[in-house]
């Protein structure tokens, strides 16, 4: 008995630094959370990708951007990615919202959204003008939940295979979710602290034509209530991931970002991206906050959480093998956003580091040119005009990305020699970037066709941006 009291009062053995980090850092990795919020999560993705898919059918969006047109620009290295042959893109888009549906239902949840992640990545691989960030997102987000196990709770698969039952989820889950959802906020903010932003453009050009929209239309003419929205929409970037992880400025920045997603939605066209991530933002709330909810609903006040106490995981192979996704997972994307600030140049006029670094809505080009293909002893051939060969879609966003002009003189220069004639590919393209005047915009003495693909910036045929904003006036 003497020795059971000594062992009742000793103090607990102090571990070294392997067992704090066991048993603290595991732990805390692997503690449980409530799953509500992320099952909800889970529901509402699938059915708004289920409309993303509907909505591609009701505009034919399928045969406009994957049948009709005659050439693809692919990403590097997987740029032997076509488009499948007949009607199989129009299967292929069905496919995805069955799999969609399923991801709703929550059946055969892990299945159904590692093949949506694959599907819908393999559709926006195969053509880089179509490149948007909230398909970026899209991707994205699909590729987490695979490892997520949002089919725990109010899901058929619970039903099916109680044995997944439960009403928590590990807490990597919950912080991860956060992190990706946090990349298009922060980021987004980041690229707004520049020059042209801070002096409202974009913004003021695309405003002045949307001076008829219901309710803000006439405050839209004003100067200074344009150049506020830049700066609101930047400091809200900036902000409110931090707001909302505070409980007292919670409500506050979940009302905001609610008014910003709507505005979005109501001046631009920029399709699910405001519904997604309305939905995925309540993520920041506490996790068992549709719970809540649904009890004050029903009248009732909701019952203190109780503190789960657990004991350390014991850790496995495949607990480190996810740390390691995860962990590479946040290096990528804290990098790919920064690297441009690496990059010599204006990133919205070169594009060098523009894509993957959540640049939305911050610049406006327009250009015009042609291309001139010369024979092989250097004589004038002929002038290729880019509208002879691709949709108006695509021109309009090739006219303004090196690597795509890049590759239309790479199929220039494949159709001449389809024909048994080795040619030099010039471009004379002038650009304009947020209202500047037109200049330059690639070295029209540089034979593209010979030009070694631009993958390691800078790119030394990129024309550097040497208009200013706003012209003095004389």
């Amino acid at each position: 008995m003497a020795q059971t009291a000594t062992q009742k009062n000793a103090p607990p053995p102090q571990p070294n630094s392997k067992g704090i980090w066991r048993n603290v850092g595991w732990l805390q990795f692997f503690a449980p959370v409530d799953g509500a919020s992320i099952a909800l999560l889970r529901i509402a993705l699938g059915l708004i990708l289920l409309w993303e898919v509907l909505h591609y059918f009701q505009t034919d969006w399928i045969a406009t951007y994957w049948i009709k047109p005659r050439y693809h620009f692919g990403y590097w290295p997987l740029e032997f990615l076509r488009p499948l042959p007949g009607a199989g893109m129009y299967l292929l888009f069905a496919v995805l919202g069955l799999l969609a549906l399923c991801i709703a239902m929550g059946c055969l949840y892990r299945l159904s959204m590692a093949l949506f992640w694959l599907g819908f990545t393999y559709t926006t691989l195969l053509e880089q003008t179509r490149y948007l960030n909230h398909f970026y997102l899209v991707s994205l987000l699909c590729f987490v939940m695979v490892f997520v196990p949002a089919h725990r709770r109010w899901s058929v698969d619970s039903l099916l295979f109680p044995r997944i039952r439960s009403a928590t989820v590990p807490a990597w889950s919950l912080w991860w979710l956060r992190f990706t959802i946090a990349l298009p906020y922060f980021f987004g903010g980041i690229a707004k602290l520049n020059a042209d932003w801070l002096q409202g453009e974009p913004m003021q050009m695309w405003m002045a034509g949307k001076t008829n929209t219901m309710i803000i239309g006439p405050f839209l003419a004003n100067e200074h209530f344009v150049l506020a929205m830049a700066w609101g929409g930047m400091l809200l970037d900036l902000l409110v991931v931090p707001a909302l992880l505070w409980r007292r400025s919670r409500w506050l920045g979940l009302i905001l970002v609610a008014i910003f997603h709507l505005l979005n939605a109501l001046l631009f066209e920029i399709g699910i991206f405001p519904w997604l991530m309305l939905c995925a933002t309540t993520l920041y709330l506490p996790p068992t906050w549709p719970l809540d909810l649904w009890q004050r609903l029903q009248g009732g006040r909701g019952k203190p959480t109780q503190a789960t106490i657990i004991a350390t995981p014991k850790i496995q192979l495949r607990h480190r093998l996810l740390v390691a996704i995860i962990v590479s997972f946040l290096v990528v994307q804290i990098f790919l956003p920064l690297r441009h600030l690496f990059i010599p140049g204006n990133v919205h006029w070169t594009e060098e580091g523009h894509r993957y670094a959540w640049q939305m809505k911050l610049r406006s080009k327009s250009g015009y040119g042609f291309f001139t293909l010369r024979e092989g002893d250097g004589t004038v051939g002929i002038t290729a005009s880019p509208s002879q060969y691709l949709e108006d879609w695509q021109l309009e966003n090739m006219l303004g990305k090196p690597i795509l002009i890049w590759q239309f003189a790479q199929i220039l220069k494949q159709e001449a020699a389809a024909q048994g004639r080795k040619v030099q590919v010039y471009a004379d393209i002038h650009l304009s970037l947020n209202g500047r005047a037109y200049q330059p915009f690639i070295d029209s003495k540089v034979d593209l066709a010979a030009a070694p693909r631009p993958l390691w910036p800078p790119t030394a045929w990129i024309l550097p941006l040497t208009t200013p904003l706003h012209p003095p006036e004389h």
